[in-house]
């Protein structure tokens, strides 16, 4: 039986919760994304201590309550179904008040055919993870990652490794059953189903992008982006715990 009293529904229920400053602990799981790939610093580092956006997100948390654990499990090259098969090492072993979840682009990786995952045993996959957390009192926060280059949508990615390997270039999805905005629609109407805050990072870039921001150089391939990339989504997940702007970040599911 899921215990819906473990659901958070928006950011003002999340807010009330981290400032009562009571000890909290957070996991962030799911694929480069949330392991930070990509952030200055990747490569060599710990994870723990680059500003990638979970850390800026995870920093910003830390100043309104100190008593705060940030357990960060994300996994290179996770898709989905990895997700689900690893969650309770990655997850539910520590037993966490909170999960930050997102998954997706592995899942749809147009040159990847060995692993993909469709979207129907995608939106399985996850919500086997949604209901798995809740039924252990884990309140789950779902999220969209950034934009990705693809050759109907490029955002001005340009790579003079372009060649190389297909993520060098724009990707494309001709003859792919399901486009990445398949599995974007899906994580949204998870979490619209499911009654769980979302922070939309790719909708609110996207936009962004229409309006004029140019983030061509932003990107190290064509699925990853570079710190601007970071400080941009970071400071959406931050924006999304502002409720004087909140009427600005359309994207933040109230329900």
């Amino acid at each position: 039986m899921i215990k819906y009293n473990s659901v958070i529904t928006s950011e003002s229920d999340f807010l009330k919760d981290v400032k009562l400053k009571n000890p909290l602990t957070m996991v962030g799981y799911g694929d480069s994304w949330m392991a930070g790939a990509a952030a200055t610093g990747f490569i060599g580092t710990d994870r723990n201590l680059i500003p990638s956006f979970i850390n800026q997100f995870r920093d910003y948390l830390l100043t309104i309550n100190p008593n705060i654990t940030f357990i960060n499990t994300g996994g290179s090259g996770y898709s989905s179904a990895d997700g689900l098969t690893n969650f309770q090492i990655k997850v539910l072993d520590f037993t966490p008040d909170y999960l930050i979840l997102n998954f997706g682009i592995n899942d749809w990786d147009g040159k990847n055919e060995v692993n993909r995952v469709l979207v129907p045993d995608f939106i399985t996959n996850m919500q086997n993870m949604i209901d798995q957390a809740i039924l252990n009192d884990i309140k789950v926060i779902l999220y969209t990652s950034g934009v990705v280059s693809l050759a109907t949508k490029t955002y001005n990615y340009v790579d003079e490794r372009a060649g190389t390997a297909v993520k060098y270039s724009p990707i494309p999805e001709d003859g792919l059953t399901y486009k990445f905005k398949d599995y974007l629609t899906a994580v949204r109407n998870l979490a619209t189903q499911n009654n769980l805050m979302l922070i939309d990072s790719f909708d609110r870039m996207d936009k962004a992008c229409d309006a004029g921001m140019d983030i061509g150089n932003w990107f190290y391939d064509a699925i990853h982006l570079l710190q601007p990339g970071h400080n941009f989504i970071g400071q959406s997940f931050i924006n999304s715990l502002k409720i004087e702007t909140v009427n600005n970040f359309h994207s933040l599911r109230r329900i």
